[in-house]
């Protein structure tokens, strides 16, 4: 198995994130021998934690494969972090943990504000109208006897 592939299986099953993507950037340090890595790691096990302690979650996650990696770039966010950084914001911080971990997420965005406030709220503003919506997302999901019907894959 690729080194690569391990990585993101040991931080997976260890941090149990809502984003976990690991790149290889060994072609830019030792021509491609599979030294050099990033992590961009998304979870709830950071909260409360600094950078230093989040960090050593992570080494920790990894075991003996640390031995095995000469760097390891960790960029480590809680999920509200995550939701504020520039050009991601909540609704791609949803779509990613929706699409990428199958899991329930609300994803709502300024389109169906546009469309839905005007029927529901006529004073609402938009922005309003997005946190009312996505607060009315998250307890639809959030709600354990609520089904979630499932659509079919795009052919």
């Amino acid at each position: 198995m690729p080194k690569i592939d391990l990585i993101q299986s040991a931080l997976q099953r260890a941090l149990q994130p809502r984003h976990l993507q690991v790149l290889d950037e060994s072609h830019m340090h030792s021509r491609g021998q599979e030294t050099h890595y990033k992590a961009v790691i998304v979870s709830d096990e950071f909260a409360g934690l600094n950078a230093v302690k989040r960090h050593q979650r992570a080494y920790a996650a990894m075991g003996d494969l640390m031995q095995q990696v000469h760097a390891l770039a960790l960029h480590t966010y809680t999920p509200a972090e995550w939701a504020e950084l520039p050009g991601v914001g909540p609704y791609t911080a949803a779509a990613i943990t929706s699409i990428s971990f199958d899991a329930p997420a609300a994803c709502v965005d300024g389109n169906v504000v546009r469309i839905l406030v005007p029927v529901t709220a006529e004073d609402a503003v938009v922005d309003e109208g997005l946190a009312i919506l996505a607060k009315a997302a998250s307890e639809l999901l959030s709600d354990t006897n609520a089904t979630i019907p499932r659509l079919r894959p795009a052919l």
